[in-house]
């Protein structure tokens, strides 16, 4: 009787330390991953990222204070196919728009923002293995 209290601690307390380490690392979770840089000389005031997948509305997103060669990185949740769009506006008000537009969980997107316009790179090797 001890040993299968024993045995039954054990797995509840590896199934724990297992479900903790693929939360943390986000191991099976729907992610896309999204790098902005700004390639241009002026300052990007604000980015906002419009989001939609599978149901109505749009989720938004913001980053703000980009400096000109710097790199962020936001991670979205996207549980089906999902769509975005990319406003970019510098600290003289200038806007650009653009944006890769369809994702699936598992990417990775590089989005280099221009002057003139948003280029997109899109990572497909990642992929989402649930």
């Amino acid at each position: 009787m001890m040993k299968k209290i024993i045995l039954l601690i054990s797995f509840v307390v590896v199934f724990a330390a297992g479900a903790f380490t693929a939360t943390v690392l986000h191991i099976g979770s729907p992610i896309v991953t999204i790098d902005f840089t700004n390639n241009t000389t002026k300052k990007i005031q604000s980015i906002e990222i419009k989001q939609e997948f599978g149901r109505p509305g749009k989720v938004l997103y913001q980053i703000s204070g980009l400096e000109p060669r710097e790199t962020r990185t936001l991670r979205v949740y996207a549980p089906a196919e999902s769509a975005y769009e990319v406003i970019a506006t510098f600290a003289d008000n200038s806007r650009v728009v653009g944006g890769a537009g369809y994702v699936e969980a598992g990417y990775r997107v590089k989005e280099s923002i221009g002057l003139q316009k948003i280029e997109s790179k899109v990572d497909l090797t990642g992929g989402y293995k649930p």
